[in-house]
Parts: C-alpha cells; structure tokens; sequence
C-alpha cells in the first residue's frame, strides 16, 4: 500500500487551488481594481459596494461601479475615463452622490436604481441611460451632457426632480413612458438637439425652465404643466393625442417651425402667459383645444383651426396672426381680441355679448377699432401716407405740419416737408425719413430728435431754428445746405452723432459741432464728390448707413485651431485702418490686430486676417473702422462656434418704468426689435454698443415683444411697460 498517495493528492489540490487563487486575484487586481474607497489613482475598473468619501482629486483608469453613496469633500475631482455603472439591484435604491465634480465618459443606471446628486457638477463625455424602475434627483447640482439623454423608468421607481439644478445635453433627449419630471426652484433643462418623450409623460414646471434648441414631440397623454416658467423649442413643436400643456404666467415660445396642437389635445394659457409662434403655423388637429385668458399670442404664419377643433379667446387676451387665417372649427372671442394680417376664410368667428361681430368673421372688442378689424400688416416701409404709425392712421400733410411726429419705419416723402410757423412740434426719428427736397422747420419752438440709430436724410437743404439732437448712432446726411436761423442763444445741439451737409451757413458748422465737442460735422464731399450717389444708394439700401465705408461682407472661418477673417468693401472714406477684436462672450471685446483701409476708394477692397491659435469652441470676432480724424465705428460683429447650451434672454427691469431695459445675455451679434400686440415693429437696433435699450418715452404703457434675433435663432419676450 502506498501511503505516499493521499499526501501527493492533497498537494496536487492545494497547488490547484492557489494557482486558481493567483488568476482570480491577477484578474481582480487588473479589472475590479478596488472593492473599497480609492485613496489616490487607479488603473483599472473601481467597484464600490459601501458608502466612500473621497478627499482629494483622483483618476480611475477604467469603469467606476457604483453601488453605495459617494461623497466628494474639500473640492475634490474624480476623474473616470470609463464609465460609471450602477448594477441592477432587486429591490428601489437610491444611491447618493454629493460634492465635488465628478467627469466621466458616461453613466448608466440599472434596474431599480436611483441616482441622487447634491451640489455635484457631473461632465460626461457621452451620454446619460437612467434604468427601469429608476430615477434621479439633482439638489442644487448640475449634469452636463455632452451626447444624448435617455431614461427608461416605464413607472415605479421614482421621478426626475430638479431642485436648483440644471441638465445640459449636446444631443437628443428622451423621455420615456410613465415618467415624471419635477423642476423646481429656478431649474432648467436645456436640450442641445431634439426633444421627445414616450406616453404619459409628466413634467411639472415651477420657476424654471425647459429650452430645446431642436424639435419638440410629445407622446400622447403626457401633460406638461408650467407656472411661472418659460417652454422654448428651436424648431417645430408637435403633440400627440391627449397632450395637455398648460401654461400659468409662463411664456412659450416657438422659434421656427409649426406649433401643433395634437388630436384632442389641449393647450391652456393664463395669468399673463404668452405664446409665440416664429416663421410657421400655429395648427389646430382635429377635436383639439385652446384656450386663453389674460394673456397674449403672436403667430408669425397662418392659424389652421381644422374640425371640431375649438378656440377661446378670453378676457384681456389677444390673439395676432400674421397671415391667413383658416377656421372649420369654432373660434370664440369673449372679451379678447382677434387680429390677423392676410385673408380669413371658413367658418365665422362668433362673439358673446359686449363683443361687435365683424362680418369677414374675425372679431373681438371690434369697437376699439371703429367696428373694423384692424389689419395691422401694412407696411411701413413705404410712402408717407401710409405710415400705419400716423394717429388715427393718417398721415399729415406735407406743409404746415402742426403736431408731433414720430417715424417709425423707413419713410420717404415724394416733396419738401414744412411745419407751421407757429407752435411747438417735436420731429422725432427712430428709424429713417428720406425727404426728397427741402426739410423747414418754421417755428422758434420746433425740435428736431435723431435717435440712436435713427437718420435723416434730406435730398435738399435744411433749415432750422431751434433745437436739434442727434444721439449717439444717429446720423442727418442733407445733399445742400444746413441753415440754422433765429438768434444765437435760441437754438442748441446735442449728442454725439454725426452730421453731413452740403455746406454750413454762416458758418453754422461751428453750431453743429458745439454738441459733440469733437468735430462731428462734415461735409457732404466727405461722402462723394456731389452727395447723391451716396445719398441715393442709402436710400435704396433699405436704410443701411454706407457712411463711412460699405461693407459687402464679413466672415469667419475656423480651419484647425485657427480663424481665417475676410472682408471686402465696395467704398471707403477717409477710412484710416480697421480693428479686429474678439470675445468669449460676445460683450466684452479685446483688440488683437489693426489692419490698413484704403482711404477713400469706390473700389472693390479685400481684407483678411487670421487669428494663429483658437481653443475656444465659441468665439466673437468684431470689425471696426476708424477715419482718419479719428471717429470710431462698429461694423460687424461675426460669431465662430455654437454655444453649448441654448442662449437664455430676459429683460431687466421687466415691468419697464423709467424707459431702459437691459435684455440681459444678449451677444454683439444680435439685433432687435420692439413689437406692439399686432406685430408692428416700433423700434429696432442691435447690440454693437450696449445690450441697453432706450424705450421711447412716447411709447404708450402696456405689454409688448422684445424680438430678438441672432444667426441662427429668433425669440419673443413678453415686455411691460407701466
């Protein structure tokens, strides 16, 4: 017997067993890394199955594991170039992250898990997938995606809730079925790319905000409930059978593209809420609704109000459509008021007591309009008659003009323009007048008021006595003479804008230039050899100052880590050098390069320069130009790059009282402009200067739009003015 047996067989296993040992271990050591809290960096995959505090800036190399709270203390960063994974549990867990910043590739979640964050700053790479039955709440923390968000909860575990907090994708959201979402407390969601959701979707908006720089589709029988809160969408918004959106003081604003209400689907506006729909149609499906009370809505296209769909328009609202109007539904005007600019056709509008019907079927308070629609589409921009703006929308005569008047829009005259030799007027330009022939002012007490960005030009001589402001921006171009008579301590000048005449009389010159103190005045020979070719191409410019040069173009172009900038002019004068400045935010710019003009030219003139290193993904490029005599003006401002998130305006203050207004986040390459109810432009600028806006003081008070546009974007706020 060999009794040598049973120990060689014991030690057979044994070595079996530590080599299998040695492999588990090797292979946990090179996948797993760490089962407790990682003290310093890992190579390899981390999974945490307790509760871990981390207190210093460290780097997984690898998959992080997830099953236990995390907290990050003292500012700490944890770096993970994988992914961060929560593993499927059996039973509703929330898992609690806090502190610190956290960047990763991306994160899933699985079954059953909710992922809690609180003050955490999450930057993922890719994309975020919530799990079944799971969740996520974010308590004054932000998670910024950089691909697309998705969760699939499908009801059960707990809702999205956003308290302070902010969720940013770079691409498309989804939302899926049975999901609630909660945003609190001055939170936003902001969608890079397209917006969708599955059935039954709940989001409950207070004090917050969800903007979607694409489209927006809502999945049947979800309801979307805003109080105080604003719902933008970049592109077209579409809901499905059943949807209810229900706006409470909120604003929803549709920037191109249809807003859709779906088949029975419900939309609901009041307490001051607004709606805007630019450059699309506002579509009514079959058997849908909307209704509004105290609140406003511009359609900037057609409203398609199709069967046995049904439209209340309430007390203190307005509904304005810019064009055609087609309705095989019911419309109801109680109280409110329905305005629309091109044609209406189908079945009439009917009105409760107190309202006029109007015959061509759209009404409402008709009896402010002298029992007729007012057909606020005509356009401005043409003849003196027909200035919309005229009170009582008559234009006054061109001689003896005894009130005020305002301009508004780009207006022409066919002749002279004179006021009476008696009594006080105030001649007042926002926009442009062009007055084909003389322009006097007859009395002692007439005023003329340029504002910035307003110009007068006049195809002949102007006189006048008294007083005259012309504001920074703002430019008066007379082809002849500019006289200035009465007596020398009558009339004054002010502002800083800039003057052209033909020639001066008696030395009147000298007068002009008293206001700005820094020789604003020139001569018409400044613009060409005998002011019309200048003056005429202004004119026909639509408005566009050619002074001092002609810009044809502005561009920038990002090629690797470099910007190439070219422009080209057709005309320059007494145009010393240009300046290229640039800005990461659009307001604030830094001179980087000077660049020669060619003085005084009618010449095709191209220019170019490149910026060598740009790591920014979003920078702003300024051109400036400077005469010779050193007067400096803003040309163009271009923008490379897209900002990662959408642009959020508001105004400040909003109600408006003392006249200025601040659209706050608003960049140098924006433009705007002030709409009444009707969709009629007011006032217009852009923000080359100053994201200040002066109101005009003669601007009745009440509720208007703040349009505002920029290269790949147009947006409406809801402006009051007490």
């Amino acid at each position: 017997m060999n009794h040598q047996q049973p120990f060689v067989e014991k030690r057979m296993i044994r070595s079996f067993f530590i080599a299998v040992n040695f492999f588990i271990g090797f292979y946990l050591i090179q996948t797993t890394g760490y089962t407790q809290c990682p003290t310093g960096d890992v190579s390899g995959n981390v999974t945490l199955t307790s509760s871990c505090t981390i207190n210093t800036s460290i780097e997984i190399d690898g998959n992080l594991y997830l099953n236990g709270d995390l907290t990050l203390t003292g500012g700490a960063v944890l770096t993970v170039t994988g992914d961060i994974i929560v593993n499927y549990v059996g039973s509703t867990t929330t898992y609690t992250v806090s502190g610190g910043t956290i960047n990763a590739n991306a994160i899933t979640t699985n079954n059953n898990s909710i992922l809690a964050f609180s003050t955490t700053e999450v930057n993922l790479t890719n994309g975020y997938t919530g799990g079944y039955h799971g969740g996520l709440t974010l308590s004054s923390a932000s998670l910024h995606v950089g691909a697309g968000y998705t969760e699939d909860f499908q009801g059960g575990g707990g809702p999205v809730t956003l308290n302070n907090s902010t969720i940013t994708t770079g691409g498309d959201f989804f939302a899926s079925q049975f999901t609630d979402y909660v945003l609190i407390n001055n939170s936003s969601i902001e969608v890079g790319g397209n917006f969708s959701t599955g059935n039954s979707v709940d989001f409950t908006v207070t004090d917050s905000q969800l903007d979607v720089n694409g489209t927006v589709n809502i999945s049947q029988y979800s309801n979307f409930l805003f109080t105080d809160s604003e719902f933008g969408s970049g592109g077209a918004l579409t809901t499905n059978n059943g949807v209810v959106i229900d706006l409470d003081g909120s604003d929803l604003n549709v920037s191109s593209g249809n807003l859709t209400n779906g088949y029975q689907a419900s939309i609901t506006a009041s307490n001051g809420s607004s709606i805007s729909v630019s450059n699309g149609d506002f579509v009514m499906s079959n058997e849908s609704s909307f209704d509004v009370t105290n609140s406003d809505v511009i359609i900037e296209g057609n409203l398609d109000n199709n069967w046995l769909a049904d439209i209340d328009i309430n007390s203190g609202s307005t509904v304005y459509v810019t064009e055609d109007v087609a309705n095989d539904g019911s419309i109801t005007v109680d109280g409110g008021t329905l305005s629309y600019g091109g044609s209406y056709s189908g079945t009439a509008t009917s009105s409760t007591s107190g309202d006029t019907a109007c015959g061509d079927g759209c009404c409402g308070d008709c009896s402010a309009y002298d029992n007729n629609l007012e057909r606020t589409k005509s356009n401005i921009y043409g003849a003196w008659e027909t200035n919309s703006n005229w009170v009582d929308g008559t234009a006054p005569s061109r001689t003896n003009i005894s009130s005020d008047v305002s301009i508004f829009g780009y207006i022409y005259t066919g002749g002279s323009v004179t006021t009476a030799s008696s009594g006080a007027k105030t001649m007042t330009i926002f926009d442009t007048l062009v007055v084909y022939g003389n322009l006097t002012f007859r009395s002692n007490s007439d005023i003329l008021d340029i504002k910035p960005g307003g110009v007068l030009v006049v195809m002949g001589d102007l006189t006048l006595k008294n007083q005259i402001t012309v504001a920074s921006g703002g430019i008066i171009a007379v082809s002849g003479n500019f006289t200035k008579e009465g007596s020398s301590g009558q009339g004054s000048y002010s502002g800083d804008g800039v003057v052209y005449a033909g020639s001066f009389d008696s030395g009147d010159d000298a007068w002009v230039d008293g206001g700005g103190g820094s020789d604003q005045s020139k001569t018409i020979d400044q613009l060409s050899d005998d002011g019309y070719i200048e003056l005429e191409n202004f004119i026909t410019g639509g408005g566009v100052t050619p002074l001092p040069i002609t810009l044809q173009s502005f561009k920038a172009e990002k090629v690797n880590q470099s910007v190439y900038l070219q422009w080209v002019t057709s005309s320059e004068l007494n145009n010393d050098f240009f300046t290229i400045s640039k800005s990461r935010d659009g307001v604030e710019f830094t001179e980087i390069a000077r660049v020669a003009g060619s003085g005084d030219s009618n010449e095709l003139n191209s220019y170019s320069y490149t910026d060598p290193v740009v790591l920014d993904p979003v920078i702003y490029y300024q051109l400036s130009q400077t005469d010779f005599d050193g007067t400096t003006e803003i040309v163009a401002v271009e923008r490379v790059g897209n900002p990662t998130a959408n642009i959020k305006l508001s105004l400040y203050p909003n109600p408006v009282q003392q006249n200025f207004v601040t659209v706050q986040n608003a960049t140098a390459d924006m433009k705007w402009e002030l709409l009444d109810l009707y969709g009629v432009a007011l006032q217009s600028g852009d923000f080359l200067y100053s994201n200040e806006i002066q109101l005009n003081a003669t601007t009745p008070c009440g509720v208007y739009l703040m349009k505002v546009s920029g290269p790949d974007f147009t947006t409406l706020i809801r402006l009051v003015k007490k």
